[in-house]
């Protein structure tokens, strides 16, 4: 990293890489895993309209295969950070490491996500497994798990929430969405001056 862009003050950056450690260590050190035939990867592709350069024959799954929200035509990527799964594909578990500690949500307007979504592509792309757990992994202070309680429930609940949007969107409607307002936006500057849009 600091051979190829800078870097803060030195107390700064020393803090910063001081951090990243102990959130390294925490994630790869803070549970143990006990069942027989469990297999892991990391960084593991989904929804991809490319082939990755690299090419993975141990993958649990094509990673570019489509994946589509439930009752849309909306198709998903992204990459899981980790995906356990276990002897015979009865049960998989994905999990989505976060540095902040933010407490139990599920889709939190929009800003969380990453646990509904990987598990519709688990879903989706494991159908013989049965059981899909799914976490946000908190690394910071006291690292804690924050698993999904309603996988199902919150899938309809998302894809309720994509066709309500790509209807408005369809119709010319633009909702400015719950980050428009702050301060890093990076689209702010298009949107309305007035207060009153948000």
């Amino acid at each position: 990293w600091p051979l190829e862009r800078p870097v803060p003050p030195d107390v700064l950056w020393v803090n910063t890489v001081r951090q990243a450690r102990a959130m390294a260590i925490a994630g790869l050190t803070g549970e143990s895993f006990t069942e027989p035939g469990t297999r892991s990867w990391t960084e593991v592709s989904f929804g991809e309209t490319q082939p990755p350069e690299i090419a993975n024959p141990d993958w649990p799954w094509d990673p570019t295969a489509r994946v589509t929200i439930p009752g849309t035509n909306i198709a998903i990527r992204g990459k899981i950070d980790r995906l356990d799964l276990l002897a015979n594909a009865v049960a998989v578990r994905v999990t989505d490491y976060q540095p902040d500690n933010a407490k139990s949500m599920v889709i939190a307007a929009g800003g969380e996500l990453q646990r509904v979504l990987y598990g519709l592509a688990c879903r989706e792309l494991l159908p013989a497994t049965e059981k899909v757990i799914t976490r946000l992994y908190y690394l910071k202070d006291s690292p804690k798990a924050y698993y999904l309680r309603d996988l199902p429930d919150a899938i309809a609940q998302t894809a309720a929430f994509a066709d309500a949007a790509s209807a408005a969107l369809e119709r010319g409607n633009a909702a400015p969405g719950p980050a428009a307002n702050e301060q890093n936006y990076d689209l702010r500057l298009a949107l309305p001056a007035s207060p009153s849009y948000f």
